[in-house]
């Protein structure tokens, strides 16, 4: 696993970002009193603001693999790479990420994680990323939500990588 930090079970209080406070608060609206909401439950035009920092992750089984179904624009500026419809596996310098999607896959649990970004030429940035499962049939994680945040910012010192919500 990556070294910094993560937080299993995440709730509201423990986000320390408003962006990613609103993809769990949108999460947890869509979810209601069920395990977690399914893909169906999330309608992009409510959280159009959002998606610049959302990853969608298709959960393939048999074997186990993730896949990059959607990668927002503001994560693809800050990691200068488009991931889209990839595997997660690919990429051997984030297989603890595989890790991590297992755990939320067999836990059915959100996680929040505060780290640095582990390709060497991006070593140097920061991310939270909050993680959130979506199910269709409200037991097997199908698709994971995930939201990131890059705490970067310009010589201006405005946030030059954040999405204002």
């Amino acid at each position: 696993m990556g070294s910094g930090m993560l937080i299993d079970n995440v709730n509201l209080v423990d986000i320390p970002e408003g962006c990613l406070k609103k993809v769990f608060q949108y999460w947890s609206s869509k979810k209601g009193d069920r395990l977690m909401p399914s893909r169906s439950d999330l309608k992009p035009e409510e959280f159009h603001r959002l998606l610049p920092q959302v990853v969608l992750v298709d959960v393939e089984m048999d074997p186990v693999r993730y896949r990059a179904r959607l990668v927002g624009t503001k994560v693809v500026e800050a990691i200068g790479q488009d991931f889209t419809g990839l595997y997660f596996d690919s990429f051997p310098d984030i297989g603890f990420l595989v890790d991590r999607f297992n755990s939320l896959v067999r836990t059915r649990r959100p996680y929040l994680v505060n780290d640095n970004v582990q390709w060497p030429e991006k070593s140097f940035l920061e991310y939270y990323g909050l993680a959130l499962p979506l199910s269709d049939n409200g037991r097997d994680v199908n698709i994971i939500l995930l939201g990131m945040y890059y705490p970067i910012q310009d010589h201006k010192g405005s946030e030059s990588l954040t999405a204002r919500v």
